[in-house]
């Protein structure tokens, strides 16, 4: 092995045999990839990516080897001696004397890429990570913090060969199509990368492909990055950071596909107004540069609708669709930038509001629409009195006209038992006469109340129910006990409902009073899930409920319970009294309303329906 020194075009020692022992070892390195080689005192450090690192110690004569297969990467930076990276992507400092790698725990896995790593540069802590396919990692070595740059940030590719520094805030890039040079501000916790400038071979540069790792520089201050075609050279203290600054302009604005006519160019105006129909728009800018502008980046951001810059890569457009009516500003920056150090227009555009949308007209709408609901209130409320008249009126002629001839027939049946009150046979039928009269007459009360009843709140219908019991069993010689809940007047149940229910009360009680030959009479109305319950007991001679009768009192029972949706249990035995009871679903309040309307649930309406009423009676 024979080690020259190209600088001063010498051999730089005597050769190295090579003996078995070595042919061995370097036969294991793979002939395919490229390998570094370093001189480390006495010793010569090779470095494979597949392979690993293998040291020669040059002064022994058995050529000692030792192999450290688990590092991957192998960098020789002056500052701080020889910078490892594991297979596992752990960063570690190589020691070649001892023989041994150190990995700090913070380091240890940090860098996450499954990219092959290109090149390291090292400057003040910070460890700059090339990658091929991930952009760049940088590193700090200290803490372990980890940053990361990609095209996403602004970089021109994520392809990046080599990286030198030419200062503190300087560092070139060599790429798999061109170089770009990045401006960065550090502090302690982050770096900023403040401009990039990208050259390919659109700026004249003749060298566009390059190798990974291979760069230089020497001491003039020049820098050397090795292309498959050549070698450039850069003359970095030559390049002023001012030479390259970007001034981004609007060149075109669009709505609805059509190009805006404006009577200065856009990069002159600072706002411009649309019609509410003009809300499709494209937006067209590009960079004044020393640099070319499809070589850029570009982010963009319409604020009143986009949340965060937009990244568009190189393209130079922006488009966006039915944008409502407002003011927006639209702005454009390069991506790696911050929006303050560009000189770019910011453009307000303000589109118009249809007339429909106008605060004036909505506010008309909602006026119309107020007096609209007026109008059908009122319309209701003169429906519901007249409905009301007519009630009144019906119930006012049965109540006069046919209470009137009742009371007729029963005084002419009175007289007529006086005169024939020695014929028995007569009497009997003027008795039935009675009777029917007696039933007439209260069915034409119950009549006279039914139509009444939907004008009751559910507190009156309780106290009516609870007054016709007491009425009815306070002649008899029954005790009796009335149980009523009186958050039932808070439930909804309609006037059917409290019609139906009226009646089944009403059934039951004369059914007894009548029938049942009881002493004792217990009726109950309250709560149960979330149905009204009426249950009445008594103490009876029962009745056998399997017992088919022909009798109407159970079968229009059942029919008043099923069509209200209500279910009933009778328990009854022989001379062991009657158990009944009737479960009836409460009302929604919604149901309610579409049934009697709305106005007629507000107590408020309910108290002018009432005055009106009067008034209509007068």
């Amino acid at each position: 092995m024979i080690i020259l020194d190209l600088l001063h075009e010498k051999i730089a020692r005597d050769p190295i045999p090579i003996s078995d022992t070595l042919k061995a070892f370097l036969n294991d390195f793979d002939a395919m990839e490229n390998w570094d080689a370093f001189l480390h005192k006495d010793q010569i450090i090779l470095n494979s990516p597949s392979s690993g690192v293998g040291i020669i110690d040059s002064t022994k004569d058995n050529e000692a080897c030792y192999v450290f297969d688990e590092i991957s990467e192998l960098f020789f930076i002056p500052d701080i001696g020889f910078l490892s990276i594991s297979k596992d992507r752990s960063i570690g400092f190589f020691d070649p004397e001892n023989k041994k790698v150190e990995n700090p725990i913070h380091l240890k896995k940090v860098l996450s890429v499954d990219s092959e790593i290109t090149d390291v540069a090292y400057r003040k802590d910070w460890l700059w990570v090339a990658t091929s396919g991930s952009g760049i990692y940088l590193i700090h070595l200290k803490t372990g913090k980890l940053l990361h740059y990609d095209v996403s940030s602004g970089l021109p590719t994520n392809y990046i060969m080599a990286l030198k520094f030419h200062d503190d805030r300087t560092v070139w890039a060599s790429t798999n199509n061109g170089i770009f040079r990045v401006i960065f501000s550090k502090n302690q916790q982050n770096i900023n990368f403040e401009n990039i400038n990208y050259f390919n071979n659109k700026n004249g540069i003749p060298i566009t492909e390059f190798i990974a790792g291979k760069s230089f520089e020497d001491s003039s201050g020049k820098l050397y990055f090795m292309g498959n075609h050549g070698l450039l050279m850069i003359r970095s203290q030559n390049f002023n950071r001012t030479n390259f600054t970007n001034n981004i302009v609007l060149t075109e604005l669009k709505a609805n596909h059509k190009p805006i006519p404006t009577t200065l160019a856009l990069q002159h105006m600072n706002a411009i107004q649309l019609e509410h129909n003009e809300n499709n728009l494209e937006f067209y800018f590009s960079s004044i540069s020393g640099t070319a502008p499809e070589n850029l980046n570009y982010s963009y951001m319409l604020e009143g609708y986009d949340k965060e810059w937009v990244h568009a890569g190189n393209r130079r457009y922006a488009s966006y669709t039915n944008l409502l009516p407002g003011t927006y500003y639209f702005k454009v920056k390069l991506t790696h930038e911050e929006p303050t150090d560009t000189n770019a227009n910011e453009l307000e555009i303000l589109i118009k509001e249809a007339y429909w949308q106008t605060a004036w007209f909505k506010g008309s709408l909602i006026l119309v629409m107020a007096f609209l609901l007026f109008l059908l209130y009122h319309v209701r409320v003169n429906y519901l009195l007249k409905i009301r008249g007519i009630r009144e009126e019906i119930s006012a002629d049965l109540h006069d006209d046919l209470g009137a001839r009742l009371t007729t027939i029963q005084l002419l049946s009175a007289i007529h038992k006086n005169r024939f009150k020695n014929n028995k046979e007569f009497n009997q039928v003027l008795q039935q006469i009675d009777s029917e009269v007696l039933e007439s007459t209260e069915a034409l009360h119950d009549l006279v109340g039914s139509i009444k009843m939907n004008e009751e709140q559910m507190e009156d219908f309780l106290a009516k129910t609870r007054r016709y019991i007491s009425e009815t069993l306070e002649g008899s010689h029954l005790k009796y006990s009335i149980q009523i809940n009186e958050s039932l007047s808070q439930e909804g149940f309609s006037f059917k409902k409290r019609k139906d229910l009226f009646f089944i009360v009403k059934e039951l009680i004369n059914n007894i009073r009548k029938h049942a030959k009881a002493t004792k009479v217990e009726v109950i109305l309250d709560k149960k899930d979330s149905q009204l319950l009426l249950l009445v007991r008594d103490n009876g001679i029962g009745f056998d409920v399997n017992f088919n009768s022909d009798r109407n009192g159970l079968k229009n029972l059942k029919t008043r319970i099923e069509r209200n949706n209500g279910v009933f249990s009778i328990v009854s035995n022989r001379n062991f009294g009657t158990s009944i009871e009737i479960l009836i679903p409460f009302d929604s309040v919604s149901d309610i309303k579409s049934f009697l309307g709305f106005w007629t649930w507000n107590t408020k309406t309910k108290r002018i329906i009432s005055k009106v009423s009067f008034k209509y009676g007068n």
